[in-house]
């Protein structure tokens, strides 16, 4: 039995036995091509509860969005996705506070010219003095 399911679903795919009957079921197997210095090797099995056709798209929209902006403020934008604060990122850049916070709304609007901070586009609320 081993062997004719062998031969109608390819590889065999080794899965820990620590892994519950239920996450066994949700896996999904994908084959893609693997690339390893510039040889392709077909059949390769990824073990995934992702679609890779989404994350691949996904990565090449990324990378179209990050071509447009300078090197410091791709910079600035990944140290700031990896959740450090504008101060963190000054002190890494040697800038200060406000420059970064400046390269890194110029990026949000290179990469999105609809892109409103939170200190522009307000109105002004207070009244004009009246003498």
């Amino acid at each position: 039995k081993i062997c004719d399911e062998l031969h109608t679903k390819g590889r065999l795919i080794r899965v820990g036995k620590h892994v519950s009957y239920e996450d066994r079921n949700r896996m999904s197997f994908h084959s893609i091509n693997l690339y390893r210095d510039g040889e392709v090797e077909n059949e390769y099995f990824a073990v995934s509860p992702i679609n890779v056709e989404e994350e691949v798209l996904t990565a090449i929209l990324y990378q179209e969005a990050m071509d447009v902006l300078q090197p410091e403020e791709v910079y600035v934008l990944q140290r700031k996705s990896h959740g450090l604060t504008d101060r963190e990122i000054a002190q890494e850049v040697g800038r200060s506070i406000s420059g970064v916070n400046q390269i890194k709304n110029a990026a949000f609007r290179k990469i999105n010219p609809a892109y409103v901070s939170k200190g522009k586009g307000r109105k002004n609320r207070q009244q004009p003095l009246a003498i």
